[in-house]
């Protein structure tokens, strides 16, 4: 009985030494000597046991339907937005665009997608988040060729290990998952608000963030100017490196959720309702990229394996922030079907200064590049404050 208990408890013994072993190499890669004082962040271990052993995935309630609605998901042709497109679809999406930076692939995606659900109407657009011109003019074409917008899911991202500066002169990842990210989605509110003032429904805006980002320690965060930080890096002093890269994909995502909470202060939720989602460990989405050595990756691959989500319960998720979530969630995080205010440093007064900092550089920068704050409302915005301290 005793051989037979150990053989039985073996697997047990094999995951729970995997799980630890792919612990320590998240907390590791986000992990370093700091020069500020840190914010008080989540537990990664209690974030990522709760999501992967004690929440159990829900798919859309019966009765879920998208007839005669259009969405559009940036990064669609594979992975978690390809897997929602699918949820989006099989609950009757009328006019689906998949929005992506290589077209080819996009075809290919429609393609499948077509012999799937011929009734529907499937569009293949090109957006490079990585290149502001082709955000504006993508956006451009939604607001001119649509006639409405329901739903727009803001999927796309990036995990790279290398540094690199996009041709508008930003840190690539820095760029892709947050400045293009803060331009598209405010881009994208002329049609989202025409959407919900001409039909019966309030469109949605949701922008997938991570749980990385709910670790993340934003070394950079009193830096002034705070946008410019992001782009400053001295290679002949020190070699950006895999940990480097982990630390900038996990702000990003932090960076995310500030973003929705300040569009939600812009936007009210009777206009658009506007959230962020954490899908949580999924199988298959690349976090191994961000391992710094082969045995790494295996683990984290094994990880992926046994204890992630899978794509439809992942695509879940985001179709629970874009459907299942009302106006209670205008400004929050979905994650593991609940809403969520966000990172801690967010609760705090001082992490409100730095998102509001943030936030005020950020509308600066994408008002050179496309003059957002006249969609924001930004300048009546600033003249009632004026006229306010004036009878003061």
């Amino acid at each position: 009985m005793g051989i037979l208990t150990t053989i039985l408890e073996l697997p047990i013994v094999a995951l729970l030494a995997i799980w630890n072993s792919f612990l320590a190499i998240l907390t590791h890669l986000n992990n370093r000597p700091s020069t500020v004082a840190h914010f008080e962040t989540d537990s990664l271990t209690s974030l990522l046991l709760t999501s992967q052993f004690f929440v159990k995935p829900v798919p859309p309630p019966e009765g879920t339907s998208f007839v005669g609605k259009t969405a559009l998901i940036t990064g669609s042709n594979t992975g978690l937005g390809l897997a929602t497109a699918r949820v989006l679809l099989q609950h009757g999406l009328s006019h689906l665009i998949i929005a992506v930076r290589n077209v080819e692939k996009g075809e290919r995606a429609k393609l499948n997608l077509r012999v799937e659900f011929p009734g529907a109407r499937i569009d293949v657009w090109e957006i490079d988040m990585a290149k502001f011109s082709s955000v504006v003019a993508f956006a451009k074409r939604v607001n001119s060729e649509l006639e409405r917008l329901d739903i727009a899911i803001l999927n796309a991202g990036l995990i790279k290990p290398d540094w690199g500066l996009t041709e508008d002169g930003h840190e690539e990842v820095f760029q892709v998952n947050y400045l293009s990210t803060a331009l598209l989605s405010v881009l994208l509110l002329p049609i989202l608000r025409s959407t919900t003032r001409n039909w019966d429904s309030v469109a949605r805006l949701t922008v997938v963030s991570s749980t990385m980002g709910l670790i993340s320690r934003f070394e950079n965060r009193n830096a002034d100017p705070l946008l410019k930080s992001f782009d400053e890096y001295d290679a002949a002093t020190k070699k950006w490196n895999l940990q480097d890269g982990a630390d900038r994909y996990a702000v990003s995502k932090l960076l995310e959720m500030m973003l929705v909470r300040q569009l939600a202060g812009a936007v009210s939720s009777n206009e658009v309702i506007i959230n962020a989602v954490d899908p949580a460990l999924v199988k298959s989405t690349g976090l191994q990229d961000l391992m710094p050595y082969f045995p790494a990756r295996l683990i984290a691959n094994i990880m992926g394996r046994l204890a992630g989500r899978t794509m439809v319960q992942g695509a879940w998720a985001y179709v629970d922030a874009v459907d299942g979530k009302k106006e209670e969630s205008h400004g929050k995080l979905v994650r593991n079907w609940e809403i969520e205010a966000g990172h801690q440093m967010m609760k705090t007064e001082d992490g409100k200064k730095v998102e509001e900092k943030l936030w005020a550089e950020t509308v600066e920068e994408l008002e050179n590049v496309a003059g957002i704050k006249a969609i924001l409302g930004v300048q009546q915005q600033q003249s009632d404050k004026k006229k306010g301290a004036g009878r003061a």
